[in-house]
Formats: structure tokens, sequence, C-alpha cells
């Protein structure tokens, strides 16, 4: 093969695999499904061991975030996370590890998160699935309204501006 041959091979093959990582960020609010959770019966320990109802969160807006301390991308949120969850208050942003507790726990010694993170497996799987997570994405983040809508949701990393334009529609920003 000659070496124009290849590079024409390898530009077909990189931009399939481009199209292939767009086609994965599918999910719009605008295009989102009338779709109401439910979070009674949902409950999740604390990495200090203590449970959480989601029926906590209840009644208003919220942003679930599904995570791993082995995840790359997860991990490239987090930060975003923090600041959006000082910025809009109002919203409160819950951390859902899918990941075994001691990691976790390691892992939030070692990296300040404020807002509250719960960890499961097949519990936390079951919450994913029912705002929308079919694929058992992370990361994977949804935004319900104060009604339990879905209004967001997003497989893989999130555009923080993108997601901040929807947490806007929520809320109103706090002065940082």
């Amino acid at each position: 093969m000659r070496w124009w041959q290849s590079l024409v091979v390898v530009l077909v093959l990189a931009a399939s695999a481009g199209a292939g990582l767009q086609g994965y960020r599918v999910y719009r609010a605008q295009s989102l499904p009338e779709h109401r959770v439910r979070l009674d019966g949902f409950r999740l320990q604390a990495p200090d061991g203590s449970w959480h109802e989601l029926a906590e969160w209840s009644g208003q807006p919220l942003l679930l975030n599904f995570w791993a301390s082995w995840c790359e991308p997860c991990r490239v949120e987090l930060p975003w996370l923090e600041r959006l969850s000082a910025r809009y208050p109002q919203v409160p942003v819950i951390g859902v590890a899918i990941d075994e507790a001691d990691a976790i726990r390691v892992y939030l010694r070692q990296h300040i998160v404020s807002y509250p993170v719960l960890v499961g497996a097949q519990d936390a799987m079951q919450l994913a699935g029912a705002v929308g997570n079919t694929a058992a994405a992370v990361p994977y983040t949804a935004v319900l309204d104060g009604d339990g809508m879905l209004i967001y949701r997003q497989a893989g990393l999130f555009e923080p501006a993108e997601l901040e334009g929807v947490l806007l529609q929520l809320s109103t920003p706090k002065a940082l």
C-alpha cells in the first residue's frame, strides 16, 4: 500500500471515530420525551456509612451525576460540578458513585467534593436507568426540574456551558 493510501485509510477511520463520538452525545433537553422520575424507593449509602433516601430531594430541581473513581472523564467533570454546585445552590448536585465504597472514600480524601456523594452498585444502576441511563454509562448526568421531569441528560462528558444553561433555567446564579 502506498503512503497516500495509508493516509486515506487513517483519515477515514478518524472521521468514522469522530462521527461515532458525536453520536454518543445524543441527548438534548429539547429532544427528551416527557419523562417524570419518581425518586421515592431509591436508597443509597454515603461513603461515611449513612443512608439517604433520594426522596429527600423530591420537589426541587436536582442534578444527578453518575461516576466512578476509575473513570477519567468522570474525574474531569468533578471540579466542574463543584463550581456549578457553588454557583447554583438552589439545584442540589448529587454524585452517585457506581463503585466500591472504599475506593470512593480514598478518592474523596484526596479531592475536594462538597456536594453529597452516594455510593451504590445495582441500586445505583437502577436509579441511573430511571433517569434514562439504560446503557450504564459513566459519566452520566441528569437534571430534573422541581416536578421530577427529566429535562437534561448526557452520557459521557457534559459541556459545562450547556449544563450551566440548563441550571440557569431552574435558578438564579450566586455571585462567587
